[in-house]
């Protein structure tokens, strides 16, 4: 239903209705109060009004109308004349004469027109009127309804007001006809003089002064002589001081009925100083009050420069106090609902010299208007004085205090500029959009990361038990500040959670809370806490009590409190961007104990915006399309905080990651001024497919959508839009949005940004388009037989589809987030420790119990006995598992028998190896005795398994769908996992650092093959680091591939080559008289012919050992001898004369001969070649940053693992050996 009805082109002279009705007039003596015999006298009422206006709210009208109605008949008139009422932008104005009764006008024309309005509908201005045709202001009554936008409608029904009130009917109106007709009933005065009531000069006057009475509106000369009991003549006479009396009668002017002077009624200044005051009634102006005392307008105006509120003889208010003498100005009346300025109640007058103005300011230093109402919009903050204090131009309602929009306290930046990252630890709950807390490691923008949220218990002590697998991982986040929240909306509002924090606050608990807190932040050596209470002192929180008016002193007592436990550990909070919810916090104060504030600049507006009519400014009903991220609210809200006295240093504005989305009422309609659907308890907009909640929405399923048929565009709020399905309407903000935001923020010396959150960004590495539109369809991550799932289906039965497919297809990434989640909380619950004896195969077993698979399912080891997890599982259709299951456990038999293909290849390897460590040193290295010495060092285990795991693991995972740049990534961090557990395997036994090359061999096998084995149930041990490491390796199918194949051959070739790209140069050390041999850069390129003939290298040496790498020349160079040789024996020789000593030439190293592919005999030294070792040196040169001594590169890192995969990792997998790069002036001084 919309929210107004449209009148268009409607006559009202010609609309049926009722047209004759009785109103009754009485004239009543106010000394006797008796009633006069009265007359019935037929009159008529006038309807005026305008066209209509389709943007009029006929309710609006009616309502006012029945306030109004009420007020006339339940409270009393108590001889008010003029009433207005006002709901939204209607107005309506009263003005009832002395001698018409109150009641008559509440039961006859009100309810009329309250009929009329119901069947015709609502123009922009509809006047009803009895005046005219020689009616005085007593006789005379009307009534005005105006819905003109703004504080107009109220000055025009003012405006009709004060001419009614001088007995003149209103004209200027499009349309009049004829309303209805009524019997008047009138009476005589029984007393002919009365006497002025608004000053003591209203008694008898003295002897020698003329009796009074007061010119009523629209007297003549003859009436007053008729009110007065005398003849014309007489009047005449008696009055005859006052030139032209007869033409300038003024309203409330005084004339004699006796002979006499005319009284001075002028007021005098009370004894304190103060003026004589006066208040104004409804109809008064300045010429009646300044007749009735003896003044002239420009006296009143002059006494009231400084007068509370005075805008001058043109904009009189009623009931305000003003001066008709001078002295000091008087307080002015209370307004009843005023919240600060002088007009709240209850205010004493200050002392003399004090700023009427200043008294009572708002809650947080926000601006006071003139109404006593406290705000931070334009609205409340813009002076518009006229120049008296309190007052303000027509139209606006001008601020008396604190006024301004600007933002302050912001003079300098702060030391460091944060980013704030919320994380949701509850996000696996969802069927998708999940996140690890352990990718913000790499998240090297984020400063500070909050976890959200632990709790409270009823006896305070802290609980993550329902957030215990990503409290774990993040206990060991490094990089950003560790931050754990505590409170949320959940937590701060649910009716059987609300009352912990508000009970953690009070006096007699708060030092316990403080205390525990901190030792639990302490005991897990975490960087701080934040406190997210929603909202203490709020009184309208939904469906739990009121809060306490204490909440905010008894939170800065907790926070003070808890600041002492931290000792140097971060303390923050969370506030809200509301003047209405932030009103409570004593934020000043708070802002001296905390390290920063967390500022919620968003939610600005939602689905609860419906129906309430102060939410949206020019928005009746509140739902209009508007954005929760509004830059020029959030302006203000920033305004708000450091008026309020926070420094802008301490203030985190907020960003996010999600948005606020509403059902558009019409397809098209999409400004500021549109409308949405629903309630305010219930959104109709469609929800999000992960976060599931009709008008929130994530910006991954935002992206996602916008990826799609939509439109988007960034509107005047400096907001992203996106409007989808024709009527789907979401304000949120783009990464673009964001950063512009923070730029702007930045600027202003604000402390940093947060952003919630950051689990809502992007979907995770698990999670595919494929995979998001099949949760779509019904809503959940279902996987299981009894959901509809069967061994029978397609992407089963068919190998020959991707791996990644048949994944997706099967819903396997919901499988595995319940299976993982299942073995975590029995973990958890149970206690186990997952290193301890016999414990190494429970995680597996516990996964192939829940997926419905082999008994002994020991994927950790390999057992001799049966091992379930040395088989294929085949598909079977049970209630509890699904085909995912069975995806699953094959996937993990396949990674098992990966591992055992390594083990089981290193424990071969040996016998066909060990023969040739004698001829390695006969080739490389002859002219050592049996007793020199190989430098094995103990980095050399560990790169020897992270360089044969990593192309091997390579060539299993590359599958046909699979993405590159994410498997690289994978298969770097798996063997950096084998390379870490080699090493510490290799320096827990090592005895000294060098091990000679005579039986060494076998050691070093042994080594590797229990490195495997370590690295195999490390893999499958089931803590937090090995159920990733699963979870990565299964993903997409990677594992449950048909074409996975293992090849022992390849593998054994290339546990060869490792061992002797390693062991060669080694020899070539041990072997060299000087120094060893290394690769001289040319510094040409491949196109130069013998570029350093003669100078360096004989031209036969250049021939055979020049390389060509990346474009560049090298050679693979030995020293012979000294840099010169100056031995007089030598050919060439001078005998020790430096200026005659001959260079001598670099040579081959030994046996490099054997490294040919032409000469190698029945062994080929694993396949390496001369060219593999330039390249292998120069790569590892290039790692090291261009310099020497490096040594092997720690292969635990997966940032040096870029080399092994490159498009042909097998030519570059010798990237990292000890082979030393330099250009040929500089070998020497290596």
């Amino acid at each position: 239903m919309k929210p107004w009805l449209a009148i268009t082109n409607q006559d009202f002279s010609t609309s049926p209705f009722i047209t004759h009705f009785n109103l009754r007039v009485l004239a009543i003596d106010k000394n006797t109060s008796s009633l006069a015999r009265n007359t019935k006298t037929k009159s008529k009422l006038e309807l005026v009004w305008d066209d209509a206006d389709e943007r009029v709210i006929v309710p609006q009208g009616i309502t006012a109308l029945k306030e109004l109605q009420s007020f006339l008949l339940t409270e009393g008139y108590k001889d008010r004349q003029s009433i207005f009422s006002q709901y939204g932008d209607t107005s309506v104005g009263l003005y009832i004469g002395d001698k018409v009764v109150p009641s008559s006008i509440a039961n006859v024309v009100i309810e009329a027109l309250v009929m009329r309005l119901g069947e015709s509908g609502m123009p922009k201005r509809l006047g009803v009127q009895l005046c005219g045709d020689g009616r005085n202001s007593d006789y005379t009554s009307g009534i005005m309804i105006d819905t003109t936008p703004g504080a107009a409608s109220l000055i025009n029904a003012q405006v009709a007001v004060s001419a009614w009130s001088n007995a003149t009917c209103i004209d200027g109106l499009q349309h009049s006809t004829n309303f209805g007709s009524f019997l008047v009933d009138t009476f005589k005065d029984d007393t002919a003089v009365s006497r002025a009531s608004n000053s003591s000069a209203s008694k008898l006057s003295k002897r020698a002064e003329c009796k009074t009475i007061q010119v009523k509106s629209g007297d003549g000369c003859g009436d007053l002589a008729q009110r007065c009991g005398i003849k014309s003549a007489d009047f005449t006479k008696y009055n005859s001081q006052t030139k032209n009396l007869c033409s300038t009668l003024i309203d409330g002017q005084h004339v004699c009925c006796t002979s006499g002077d005319l009284p001075d009624f002028r007021p005098k200044p009370r004894p304190d100083g103060g003026c004589a005051t006066y208040t104004v009634e409804s109809g008064d102006f300045c010429s009646k009050i300044a007749a009735a005392n003896s003044l002239k307008v420009e006296d009143i105006e002059s006494f009231n420069k400084n007068t509370w509120g005075w805008s001058g003889c043109n904009l009189l208010f009623d009931k305000a106090v003003i001066c008709l003498s001078k002295g000091d100005p008087p307080m002015p009346n209370p307004i009843a609902n005023a919240e600060c300025g002088p007009q709240k109640p209850g205010t004493k007058k200050p002392e003399k010299g004090t700023d009427l103005a200043d008294l009572n300011p708002c809650p947080l230093n926000a601006c006071c208007n003139i109404w006593g109402q406290c705000g931070i919009t334009a609205d409340f903050c813009k002076n518009t004085t006229l120049g008296a204090p309190g007052t303000a131009k027509p139209g606006t309602n001008g601020c008396i205090s604190n006024c301004g929009t600007d933002i302050v306290n912001n003079k300098s930046p702060p030391s460091s500029f944060m980013c704030v990252g919320y994380f949701e630890a509850w996000n696996q709950d969802r069927p998708c959009l999940w996140m690890d807390v352990s990718e913000l490691e790499k998240r090297s923008e984020l400063t500070h990361v909050h976890f959200s949220f632990a709790r409270l218990t009823d006896s305070f002590e802290v609980d993550v038990s329902h957030v215990s697998y990503q409290f774990n991982k993040f206990k060991k986040l490094r990089g950003p500040k560790r931050i754990l929240a505590f409170g949320g909306w959940v937590d701060s509002t649910h009716p059987t959670k609300y009352h912990i924090l508000r009970n953690a606050v009070k006096m007699e608990n708060r030092l316990q809370v403080a205390k525990n807190i901190a030792a639990f932040i302490k005991k897990h050596d975490l960087d701080g806490v934040d406190i997210d209470w929603e909202y203490p002192g709020a009184p309208d929180i939904p469906d739990i009590p009121k809060a306490d008016e204490e909440d905010g002193k008894n939170y800065l007592g907790l926070l003070t409190l808890l600041k002492g436990q931290l000792g140097g550990l971060s303390l923050s909070i969370a506030a809200p961007a509301s003047f209405w919810y932030l009103k409570p916090y004593p934020i000043n104060n708070i802002a001296k104990v905390v390290d920063y504030i967390i500022y919620m600049t968003y939610d600005l507006h939602g689905q609860w915006d419906y129906d309430n009519k102060w939410a949206s400014p020019g928005c009746p009903k509140g739902n209009c399309l508007r954005s929760h991220v509004n830059l020029t609210e959030t302006m203000g809200a920033l305004s708000m905080i450091t008026k309020a006295g926070v420094p802008s240093t301490k203030v985190i504005v907020g960003i996010t990651s999600y948005g606020r989305s509403f059902k558009m009422e019409k397809k098209g309609c999409v400004g500021p001024m549109c409308t949405f659907l629903g309630s305010s308890t219930e959104s109709l907009a469609r929800k999000g497919v992960c976060t599931g909640e009709s008008g929130y929405i994530s910006n991954a399923e935002i992206e996602n959508i916008a990826n799609k048929q939509a439109t988007w565009w960034i509107d005047e709020s400096d907001s992203d839009i996106l409007v989808y399905n024709d009527t789907e309407w979401v304000a949120y903000m783009s990464d673009s949005t964001k950063r512009r935001r923070i730029s702007k923020y930045q600027g202003l010396n604000f402390g940093g940004v947060t952003d919630w959150a950051v689990d809502l960004q992007k979907f995770g590495k698990l999670e595919n388009s494929n995979l998001i539109e099949i949760i779509d369809k019904d809503g959940k991550c279902k996987w299981k037989t009894k959901d509809g799932f069967s061994c029978l289906d397609k992407p089963v039965r068919e190998s020959g589809m991707s791996p990644k497919t048949r994944w997706d297809a099967m819903r396997a990434p919901c499988a595995w987030r319940d299976l993982a989640s299942s073995w975590v909380d029995k973990r958890s619950s149970e206690g186990l420790n997952v290193t301890g004896k016999g414990n190494a195969n429970k995680f597996s077993r516990h996964v192939s119990d829940l997926a419905d698979g082999y008994e002994n399912f020991d994927c950790a080891s390999f057992s001799v006995g049966v091992n379930g997890c040395d088989q294929e599982d085949k598909c079977q259709d049970t209630e509890d598992s699904g085909p995912a299951g069975y995806f699953i456990l094959n996937s993990f038999a396949s990674i098992h028998t990966t591992f055992k293909s390594l083990w089981q290849t290193v424990d071969k390897i040996e016998n066909g190896m060990q023969s040739k460590l004698d001829q390695l040193v006969e080739t490389f290295a002859p002219d050592v005795d049996g007793s020199s010495e190989f430098n094995l060092i103990a980095d050399f285990l560990g790169i020897a398994v992270g360089m044969f795991a990593a192309p091997f693991f390579g060539k299993i995972m590359q599958t046909k769908d699979s993405h590159t740049v994410d498997i690289k990534d994978l298969i770097a961090n798996t063997a950096s996992w084998g390379a870490t557990v080699a090493k510490d395997i290799q320096n827990s036994k090592r005895e000294t650092p060098k091990s000679k090359v005579a039986g060494k061999l076998s050691e070093i096998s042994d080594l590797w093959t229990e490195s495997i084995e370590a690295f195999t149930e490390k893999a499958f041990r089931g803590d937090d680091e090995s159920v990733d490491l699963i979870g990565d390796l299964i993903a997409d199918g990677k594992f449950n591939n048909d074409e996975l194949t293992f090849d022992m051959s390849d593998l054994r070739k290339q546990l060869r080559k490792v061992f002797f790209a390693v062991l060669i140069p080694e020899a070539w050390k041990v072997g060299a008289g000087y120094a060893p041999a290394f690769v001289m850069d040319s510094g040409y390129d491949c196109n130069a012919v013998g570029p350093l003939d003669y100078e360096y290298i004989a031209p036969s040496t250049g021939e055979e050992m020049g390389y060509c790498y990346q474009g560049r020349r090298y050679y693979l160079l030995a020293p012979n001898g000294r840099e010169r040789n100056c031995d007089p024996q030598v050919p060439g020789g001078t005998g020790g004369n430096p200026t005659d000593c001959k260079p001598n030439y670099f040579t081959a190293p030994q046996g490099i001969e054997n490294l040919d592919p032409k000469n190698q005999g029945a062994y080929d030294w694993g396949g390496i070649t001369a060219q593999d070792l330039v390249a292998g040196a120069v790569e590892g040169w290039k790692a090291n940053k261009e310099k020497n001594g490096g040594g092997f590169l720690d292969l635990t890192k997966t940032s040096n693992y870029d080399f092994l995969l490159g498009d042909n990792p097998s030519e570059e997998m010798v990237g990292e050996l000890d082979l030393r790069v330099a250009e040929p002036f500089d070998f020497f001084h290596m």
